[in-house]
């Protein structure tokens, strides 16, 4: 902000509040219209309503000859908060991780990864999760932006790249996971987590999950494919069943009032999903909703461009909305999307 602008405001704000002082204590009065909000003095004030500003002296510090009027020049005017707390602030979410250069077998695909995440509303909503797959030596990056409540986020953020993962395994290694499984044996490892020290965990569910993931992967062995799923597929059918069991498991009954009600804000709360995997010179991109992935690109001169690598889904998206009306009844035309939302209300 230019000098000349912030002189301007503090001088007009000068000329426009009134602070009466009575009984100490410090009132203000203040004109509210339709168009804008001024700051006048009782006398003149024929506002239709009007509200009354009152402050306890001790907890106001003016400054000036006159004990009841601020008097604040351009040089008064100081941040609430000091350049290092804003930058611990920003910085609070990071992560940072260097994956092993080279487990025994391949090299790693990723050097170097950053992480972080900054909420705009408290509690936070949305959840992000970067996890290699031990099986495979792949990648996976994810972003998942809750609606209603981070329940549905937390949930999908857990457990989507375990259904990816298992569907890019071998028959073999699937048998092998099934086996251990059967006979309480220690299991191969599926994932290897990067978590920052803060992220979330929903340890309750843990159990209903892996149970849902071993039917899964049940299901694969009895597909027969030995060399696993493309990730193309892979992407496709763990979102795909994922999204399945979310809405299963809200409709089983079950005596733990616990589960019963986690399950149940999961599968209401909803979230979007924008999920990376990367293996060598592969990158593959699943999205579902208006999160994004971006792509940085060096040009021949040197300088970045932005690449966008999704496509949102939302009103604005034409194929999208074209999809919806494919998949609803005729008389849903004119209510299908409103204001500019699935069904008027916030969800995915």
């Amino acid at each position: 902000m230019s000098r000349t602008v912030s002189g301007w405001i503090l001088k007009s704000a000068k000329q426009s509040v009134n602070v009466i002082h009575r009984e100490k204590r410090h009132y203000s009065k203040c004109l509210l219209t339709q168009q804008q909000v001024k700051w006048r003095s009782p006398s003149r004030s024929k506002a239709v309503f009007q509200k009354w500003l009152c402050y306890p002296v001790h907890e106001i510090n003016f400054s000036g000859e006159r004990s009841f009027r601020q008097t604040s020049s351009e040089n008064d005017v100081q941040f609430l908060l000091s350049p290092s707390q804003i930058n611990y602030i920003l910085r609070a979410n990071e992560l940072s991780y260097k994956p092993v250069e080279f487990d025994g077998k391949n090299p790693s695909t990723v050097f170097k990864f950053e992480s972080n995440q900054l909420a705009s509303n408290t509690p936070c909503e949305d959840r992000r999760s970067a996890a290699t797959c031990l099986q495979t030596n792949g990648h996976f990056f994810g972003v998942f932006d809750g609606h209603a409540g981070s329940a549905c986020a937390q949930s999908v953020g857990e457990r989507l790249f375990y259904y990816i993962a298992v569907s890019l395994m071998s028959q073999k290694t699937l048998e092998d996971i099934e086996f251990a499984s059967e006979h309480v044996k220690p299991m191969l490892p599926i994932l290897q987590w990067h978590k920052h020290k803060d992220d979330h965990l929903y340890r309750e569910g843990a159990s209903l999950y892996i149970d849902h993931l071993r039917v899964y992967w049940q299901e694969l062995i009895n597909l027969d494919n030995e060399t696993g799923m493309s990730v193309d597929d892979a992407m496709v059918y763990a979102f795909q069943r994922l999204d399945s069991d979310i809405s299963l498991e809200a409709q089983v009954p079950t005596d733990d009032e616990f589960l019963r009600n986690l399950t149940l804000q999961v599968a209401f709360s909803g979230a979007t999903a924008c999920v990376s995997h990367v293996d060598g010179v592969h990158l593959h991109i699943a999205n579902a909703g208006d999160c994004r992935a971006i792509l940085g690109v060096q040009n021949d001169s040197g300088t970045w461009s932005a690449v966008p690598l999704t496509a949102d889904h939302n009103a604005f998206n034409k194929a999208e909305l074209q999809r919806l009306h494919a998949e609803h009844p005729p008389s849903e035309k004119d209510t299908i999307v409103t204001d500019n939302r699935l069904l008027g209300i916030l969800m995915q």
